[in-house]
């Protein structure tokens, strides 16, 4: 498999250039701020990584068992600007791992990175604002979509299908919005939500 095209190196980690496939759902990204590249500059000099590129919104649904743990988002690797870098945990040598932490604490984003990792309740599944790069949570069976991590299943919620109409137009006050009402054209979607995972 050929390795994806990548940014020059002017930042310690690599951003996918458009064009580029993502190696896991195998789509072309739209821009080069939609995904990025396991690499990182070290400060001693050294390159770690394996090369191997991955879309934003593959990197938080793919599961944890095939991708590892250590992800990252838009929104993350925005804030962090020239000093972002990403690596999958099976390529970061022990440094790269406190490295990653220090780096995302002394930005104050460990809840937003912990948020991105968790594991979702049965139901929900996690979209990429396309205008903003942020993470939101979608619920298809209860038609809603919301920007705070979900807390509870669909199946655990009393009445979780039966919500009047009254309380539904009061959600949007309380952080939940109609799924048609979110922007929910972010990422690499022409492929469809189900689509095949390939390890990375």
């Amino acid at each position: 498999a050929k390795d994806a095209k990548v940014e020059p190196a002017t930042r310690v980690g690599k951003q996918l250039l458009r064009g580029s496939k993502c190696g896991l759902c195998l789509q072309q990204v739209l821009d080069s701020a939609s995904g990025v590249v396991c690499s990182r500059k070290r400060p001693d000099g050294s390159n770690g990584g394996c090369g191997k590129g991955v879309c934003f919104p593959c990197m938080l649904r793919a599961s944890s068992m095939m991708f590892g743990k250590v992800r990252i988002t838009k929104e993350i690797w925005v804030t962090l600007s020239d000093k972002a870098w990403w690596m999958h945990e099976r390529c970061m040598a022990e440094n790269d791992h406190s490295d990653f932490e220090d780096l995302i604490q002394s930005f104050g984003l460990k809840a937003k990175l912990d948020e991105a990792s968790a594991e979702l309740p049965q139901g929900w599944t996690r979209k990429i604002s396309h205008t903003t790069g942020k993470v939101f949570f979608v619920n298809a069976k209860l038609g809603q979509a919301q920007w705070d991590l979900p807390t509870r299943d669909v199946e655990a919620s009393p009445d979780a299908g039966d919500k009047s109409q009254e309380d539904h137009d009061h959600g949007v006050a309380n952080g939940n919005q109609k799924v048609e009402d979110m922007d929910v054209t972010g990422g690499n979607e022409q492929a469809g939500d189900q689509e095949e995972l390939v390890e990375l």
